[in-house]
């Protein structure tokens, strides 16, 4: 008898027990909600997952720094405030500030100026002082790229047409360099700082090498290219860098010599230490390893909608990431593992 209902027990319990693991399984794998901020578009992590910096689809309203611990916000931007980076300390942000409100990503420097404020509390520190040859930015001049010295001592900028580097104590510019002569004359159209700031991956007709210390030409890399690339980005351990082809594949490609490593459906974003990419889909993330392309895993979201990839920042260590939810202006919290 006792025989009989421990086998009544496998047949009929086991069934149950597996669909309470499995609901207990998908809940683990719901976002949390981190905060709430109106129209949230774009999102990053500092260096060391302490801060988030969420800027706005419109430039009427301002981006906020939160802080990853406590999930509160700490301070909020003027309207006409573009965030640009935070130092490797995370004590520094660097913004530009315009005389009107920035829609989108700010392309046009013409009277922009650069400022230097307190990261956690968002009072000015300084104003970073115009070089001497070519104070004002030309018209047409667009931003690619800037970012902190490993240091922190240096603030630098990569524009279309030049490197800037200041002093971050001092406020003072230190280098106004336009880049050396390009492919067939034409101006650069993108471009991004490795993480350690040492070079400047661009295009220009072709994807080519600069140092970021100097301003010089350090190689160019015999890529094949797609479409004039409006999307391009380096991992964070200069292993490899992407561009975007047609919207609909990225292809990733080795910095060392621009060989063609693998392709995905949509942008990579690469964790902070470069060694995963996240690739958004329609019914959720993958994640690859950054340097071959093997597919690690999937993750049940969040999702592309609508044609539209989801800002993600994924943490240091790659165990969760963050993204924005337009519908509900909500900043969610998902597992990565």
């Amino acid at each position: 008898m006792m025989k009989r209902k421990r086998l009544w027990f496998f047949v009929t319990g086991l069934p149950v027990v597996g669909l309470l693991w499995a609901m207990k399984s998908a809940a683990s794998w719901r976002p949390q909600v981190f905060g709430v901020q109106k129209d949230a578009a774009s999102l990053w992590l500092s260096g060391h997952d302490r801060l988030l910096v969420v800027s706005c689809f419109d430039g009427l309203n301002p981006f906020q720094v939160w802080d990853v611990a406590s999930r509160k916000s700490l301070w909020k931007a003027r309207g006409g405030d573009y965030p640009l980076n935070v130092s490797p300390d995370e004590r520094v942000l660097a913004q530009a500030h315009a005389p009107y409100p920035i829609r989108g990503d700010l392309y046009q420097l013409k009277g922009v100026r650069f400022e230097l404020h307190d990261a956690l509390d968002g009072h000015l520190l300084r104003v970073l002082k115009p070089p001497i040859a070519q104070p004002n930015f030309q018209h047409g001049e667009e931003l690619l790229d800037a970012g902190f010295s490993p240091d922190g001592r240096e603030f630098r900028l990569a524009t279309t047409a030049r490197l800037l580097r200041w002093s971050v104590a001092s406020g003072r510019a230190l280098v106004n360099r336009k880049w050396p002569a390009r492919n067939k004359g034409q101006a650069l159209t993108s471009g991004e700082f490795l993480l350690n700031q040492e070079q400047l991956v661009a295009f220009d007709g072709t994807f080519v090498v600069f140092d970021a210390r100097t301003g010089g030409l350090i190689r160019r890399l015999n890529t094949l290219h797609v479409a004039p690339d409006e999307s391009m980005g380096v991992a964070p351990d200069g292993f490899s860098f992407y561009e975007l082809s047609d919207n609909t594949k990225s292809r990733i490609f080795r910095l060392s010599d621009g060989r063609e490593l693998w392709h995905s459906s949509n942008i990579p974003t690469f964790s902070a230490r470069g060694e995963l990419a996240f690739v958004a889909t329609s019914v959720g993330i993958n994640v690859f390893d950054a340097h071959t392309g093997a597919k690690l895993r999937a993750l049940p979201g969040p999702k592309v909608e609508k044609g539209w990839a989801p800002s993600l920042a994924p943490s240091g260590d790659g165990n969760w990431l963050l993204n924005t939810d337009s519908h509900s202006d909500k900043l969610l919290i998902w597992r990565a593992r």
